[in-house]
């Protein structure tokens, strides 16, 4: 009887030592969301694929992109670049690697399951609606209007939305470890702004920017803001916050 107690106690202050360490682990703060702060342009872009036009020389080049993990870097370096003006929102993404796998060509196929950027944006902050956009280095565009309902998973998505004046050009360029895919990428406001009215400075929305790499092996799914956990890009709580800025 003793021995069956003692054998007991010592089975549930190991299962309790054991929770507990658990929850340490789960407890770990999860990194604070990032912000881009997006620069007001006056001079024009023409959206060519180029990203020669002086405008681009005032956005925030960000290089550090990650795996949903949050630690592990991937095989091959990613730029992004954004601006606005009064009409649009100004998207620019460079992804290098020796190879793409792009074979579709028609408007909101399944770009994910091949190499592709997308951005996710939550125009009015709240995430109670975003837009979901995903480009492939064919120049091929899925646009699509996400409505979350409970449950960080469950979402309603209308894939019969087309944003209206969405301009994007691709270029492919460069060989070896200087190869790379460039998408230039005008989102007007009038289809997606608050009220459809450009921003004012210092409006937030909430946004993640993602590239999907299917050349490596495994392929590799690339963010701006992490999950630190699996790759879930509609894990909306992990939206960064994207704040419109005076020139």
């Amino acid at each position: 009887m003793r021995t069956w107690l003692a054998a007991s106690l010592a089975m549930l202050i190991g299962g309790a030592t054991s929770a507990a360490a658990r929850g340490s682990r789960l407890a770990e703060p999860t990194p604070p969301l990032p912000t881009y702060l997006c620069h007001q342009v006056s001079t024009p872009i023409v959206v060519n694929g180029k990203l020669d036009e002086p405008a681009w020389q005032q956005a925030v080049r960000f290089t550090d992109f990650r795996l949903a993990d949050g630690l592990t870097p991937p095989t091959h370096r990613t730029e992004f670049r954004a601006v606005w003006d009064t009409t649009c929102l100004y998207l620019s993404f460079v992804c290098y690697g020796p190879t793409t796998i792009a074979t579709m060509t028609k408007r909101d196929s399944g770009l994910y399951a091949e190499d592709c950027v997308e951005a996710f944006l939550s125009t009015g902050g709240d995430l109670h609606r975003y837009f979901e956009f995903e480009f492939s280095p064919n120049n091929v565009q899925m646009d699509a209007s996400v409505f979350p309902t409970p449950g960080r998973r469950d979402k309603i998505v209308d894939y019969g939305w087309n944003c209206k004046g969405l301009q994007t050009a691709t270029r492919i360029e460069g060989t070896g470890d200087d190869r790379r895919w460039t998408i230039e990428i005008a989102i007007p406001f009038a289809s997606i702004g608050r009220d459809r009215k450009p921003p004012t400075p210092g409006q937030t929305w909430r946004a993640n920017f993602y590239r999907i790499e299917y050349s490596t092996q495994p392929e590799e799914y690339l963010c701006w803001s992490p999950m630190y956990g699996e790759a879930d890009f509609h894990a909306r709580d992990r939206f960064g916050h994207f704040v419109f800025a005076n020139k």
